[in-house]
């Protein structure tokens, strides 16, 4: 019966005909069981396949679906309940684990969807940095060596070709990324992330930095190293724009 092979209460049927429902179930489950039976003996019509969770006498749950129907004596009145009841969990399990799967492909869909559109932006984006590269090289030739000029079109060239490898990471949503890594002084790309910062936020935001500038070889992709400064700085001005000075405290603790 119920009691001995579902909730595992070892009592007997006389027994479990006296015990309060609550003993097997929460409060929640026990309204809406409640709620079932009125309304079963209010219309007097059966409730078919309703379901709800009991606890066994370990404390787990269980899964159960019920179809209950008025039992009636004489002069048909309603005189008490009969009904079937099934233990359902592993069908439950069943149905969250479908859940899941249909989850996971959802989210694999999307991702997909999303790395088609970035491939197809990246590769205009890179076209146009080709242009930009370009023109950037044919000026770079006429400027004479040393001039002001030369070195700010130094500089466009450099966050050109950082622009470049930024796309080829973009370009990772829609195929494995591949870092290419080498060994570099991390230094001089800490240097040169925080020049590109200078030009980037505004002037009334003082940067200062202290670079150890001894020989230090890391084997990194010096792309993602670039990426990191310029996030942490951009993260440490957005977050100094409230006034509250938490800006401050974060480039401190991220200082190069």
């Amino acid at each position: 019966n119920l009691a001995t092979e579902i909730t595992n209460f070892n009592v007997t049927k006389e027994d479990m005909q006296g015990m309060n429902y609550r003993t097997y179930m929460d409060e929640e489950n026990a309204q809406k069981v409640f709620k079932t039976f009125h309304d079963v003996f209010i219309t007097g019509k059966p409730a078919k396949a309703f379901g709800w969770e009991l606890m066994k006498k370990d404390g787990t749950r269980v899964h159960v679906e019920a179809s209950v129907s008025p039992l009636r004596g004489p002069q048909e009145t309603i005189v008490g309940f009969q009904g079937i009841v099934a233990d359902i969990t592993d069908r439950k399990e069943a149905e969250r684990e479908r859940d899941r799967y249909e989850m996971r492909l959802f989210q694999a869909q999307k991702m997909e969807a999303i790395g088609t559109l970035a491939s197809g932006v990246a590769h205009d984006f890179n076209n146009m940095l080709s242009g930009i590269l370009g023109y950037g090289e044919l000026i770079k030739r006429e400027l004479p060596e040393g001039s002001r000029s030369l070195a700010y079109c130094e500089q466009i060239i450099g966050a050109g070709m950082r622009a470049r490898e930024l796309v080829r990471q973009i370009l990772s949503f829609s195929r494995v990324y591949q870092a290419q890594r080498e060994h570099i002084r991390v230094h001089l790309v800490v240097e040169e992330a925080l020049k590109l910062l200078r030009a980037t936020i505004p002037t009334t935001i003082e940067i200062q930095s202290t670079v150890d500038a001894s020989p230090c070889m890391v084997y990194c992709d010096p792309t993602e190293i670039h990426q990191i400064v310029m996030n942490l700085c951009t993260n440490a001005f957005q977050a100094m724009a409230g006034g509250n000075g938490m800006g401050r405290d974060l480039a401190r603790r991220y200082q190069a």
